[in-house]
């Protein structure tokens, strides 16, 4: 196979849903090679193969073999040279949100509300999940307590060399638009500043204004760049 690497791991509990990623990340691959990948990922059993977000670039060789494209996303960027906005952190009249450090190594609860946010079709499995928080060097996990101490909502952040990258935020829709989220986002915004990142980069499906609105209050800007994420059915 040369110098071209990919992994591919299962996306849900089930193993019906791969998700390939390029080793290292951005790599370009060659039809030859991504074919022979696919291959691997049907004789494994999966019935689906998904991509993360790719770049036109990268979408390329994909395309050519098949893909489709699953989902349009926004490239979002801002700068954290001039601090990051700082949350109320209000649960409602007299509550107040507490943001922590995730410390349970059971992941279920995270994967609950993942779900609960984005459907069982795009919602998180275990090995999603845990493939978002080995993405970079340095990861951390906070979730958001309510005043009740119940966990409504959770964030992947992860840092490598000067760049931030918000990897995944889910609340619960009965927790949505109570501050649970832009709190979250400011802690996170916050760890990398502390960190000395001075960019810090996140994505969302184009199209999802309530995920727009809350990334740009928060000082997010769009970039020029598009991305998308694609798949392959192997029935």
């Amino acid at each position: 196979m040369g110098p071209e690497r990919a992994r591919v791991v299962s996306w849900d509990e089930g193993h019906e849903t791969a998700l390939i990623t390029t080793m290292p990340a951005m790599t370009l691959l060659s039809e030859r090679f991504l074919a022979r990948c696919v291959d691997a990922a049907s004789t494994r059993g999966f019935k689906e193969l998904r991509t993360g977000a790719l770049s036109p670039l990268e979408q390329a060789t994909f395309l050519r073999v098949g893909f489709e494209v699953r989902s349009e996303l926004c490239l979002l960027a801002m700068s954290l040279d001039a601090g990051v906005p700082t949350s109320l952190r209000e649960d409602g009249p007299g509550g107040v949100w507490r943001f922590k450090d995730y410390e349970d190594n059971c992941l279920d609860e995270l994967i609950d509300i993942d779900r609960a946010a984005f459907g069982v079709n795009s919602g998180f499995g275990l090995p999603a999940l845990r493939e978002s928080i080995a993405a970079t060097p340095t990861t951390s996990i906070r979730v958001a307590v309510s005043a009740q101490g119940a966990t409504e909502a959770y964030a992947v952040f992860g840092r490598s060399t000067l760049h931030g990258y918000v990897q995944r935020l889910a609340v619960r829709p009965s927790a949505q638009r109570r501050g649970a989220g832009f709190g979250l986002l400011c802690d996170g915004l916050d760890w990398m500043r502390r960190d000395r990142v001075g960019r810090a980069f996140v994505n969302t499906e184009r199209g999802n204004e309530a995920a727009l609105a809350l990334y740009r209050s928060a000082g997010f800007e769009e970039q020029g760049s598009s991305l998308s994420t694609l798949s392959l059915s192997l029935r």
